[in-house]
């Protein structure tokens, strides 16, 4: 016979309040407060990079602005996009999802802090100067007038890219 049939009811596991706001137990805590904390940061980090990238190419890049987005997204970010998920796939089958997951957020975070410390502050003197890359855009072909700012403001291109790309593969892979 079962406890029900004898009249003995079960005690739920959680008391209403809890079931709505909090149904964890204590010993799932030592990992679901680590996920919570990392999937907190790695979204923190989503945010913040999805609002400035656009900022760097509409106010930073010289001779940019709205029209290159487009530009950037086609030519540069799916190109990108591909390797990159050539290079999760090969990293996934060498080193398994856990190693993966950290070489890759490695790689994301180790070129933000470089484009904060070295790329940004240095960005006048590393890319070209409005004059060059108006003389470049007159004497190429028209189909690279929109091409030459993106290649000629490099270091924007790339956190362009990077953070096209961070939210895509950090959450997947914090999933995996």
């Amino acid at each position: 016979m079962s406890d029900s049939s004898q009249g003995v009811s079960q005690k739920p596991e959680f008391n209403k309040f809890q079931q709505i706001l909090w149904p964890i137990h204590n010993y799932e805590l030592k990992k679901f407060l680590p996920m919570s904390l990392l999937m907190f940061c790695i979204l923190f980090v989503y945010t913040m990079v999805r609002d400035l990238k656009d900022v760097f190419v509409q106010k930073y890049a010289v001779c940019g602005g709205t029209e290159l987005i487009p530009v950037l997204k086609l030519w540069f970010v799916m190109p990108a996009a591909f390797l990159v998920v050539m290079l999760f796939t090969y990293l996934i089958s060498k080193f398994g999802s856990y190693k993966t997951f950290y070489i890759m957020v490695s790689v994301f975070i180790s070129f933000y802090v470089i484009f904060l410390l070295f790329l940004f502050p240095n960005a006048s003197v590393l890319h070209a100067s409005a004059g060059t890359v108006r003389k470049m855009q007159a004497s190429w072909p028209g189909f690279f007038y929109y091409i030459i700012p993106c290649i000629t403001n490099w270091s924007y291109t790339l956190f362009y890219i990077f953070s096209e790309i961070w939210g895509t593969i950090a959450i997947s892979s914090l999933f995996w």
